[in-house]
């Protein structure tokens, strides 16, 4: 018999042995490479002076609507137009303007506020809210802001407490609305700049020189 006269035929026996495989060896899985989630994303959008409820759009309808003002229009009137209020132990609520100028002091019982002049006591304010900052001005919709804020020096100078009530409560919600979902965003972009530093040390090795022991 022809000794090179065999079943197996050079270069092709290969592909007909079939690999043993331990029963007891462990599975073998592919490596998955790690993902960086996606980069986190300010959204404003629920605090933005939209869809006011009736006694807000009530408010809002005694003041004209205002096309184009500008930062620099807004920064200009910030010390006329109401920033933030306080109500003090006895009821009195004070209407301040940018940096926490008194405007007006309404008295608990009084039928209409009284402006401000120098050395008029108040009280200690026991709780307080802001209506807006110069910041958040350029992301709520300063036209609506402007607005806002003129109809509730409206109120407050016509002496009509509901509407400065119904104001106040929805700009101080808006704003506080504002404060939160930017602070969220600081706080989730720092955790995800965290993950991602992790990740490239990971993929890459460290960049940066060893610390000494």
């Amino acid at each position: 018999m022809d000794k090179d006269n065999t079943d197996t035929r050079q270069g092709a026996g290969a592909s007909n042995v079939i690999p043993f495989n331990h029963p007891n060896a462990p599975a073998v899985k592919l490596r998955r490479v790690p993902q960086l989630r996606p980069k986190p994303v300010l959204c404003l959008d629920p605090a933005r002076l939209r869809d006011p409820p009736a006694q807000v759009k009530q408010a809002l309808a005694a003041v004209p609507r205002t096309k184009g003002v500008t930062w620099q229009r807004f920064h200009r009137h910030c010390h006329r137009l109401p920033f933030s209020r306080w109500i003090t132990e006895t009821g009195t609520k004070v209407l301040f303007s940018y940096r926490y100028n008194p405007l007006f002091i309404w008295r608990a019982g009084a039928d209409k506020p009284e402006r401000y002049v120098p050395g008029m006591g108040y009280g200690l304010g026991v709780e307080d809210g802001s209506f807006c900052n110069l910041t958040s001005s350029d992301v709520v919709g300063r036209a609506k802001l402007w607005r806002a804020l003129e109809a509730l020096l409206d109120a407050w100078e016509r002496g009509d407490r509901a509407d400065a009530d119904a104001l106040e409560k929805w700009l101080i919600g808006k704003h506080a609305l504002y404060l939160e979902l930017s602070r969220a965003y600081k706080e989730d972009l720092e955790e995800w700049r965290g993950e991602r530093d992790l990740l490239e040390e990971i993929l890459y090795g460290s960049s940066s020189p060893a610390k000494p022991a």
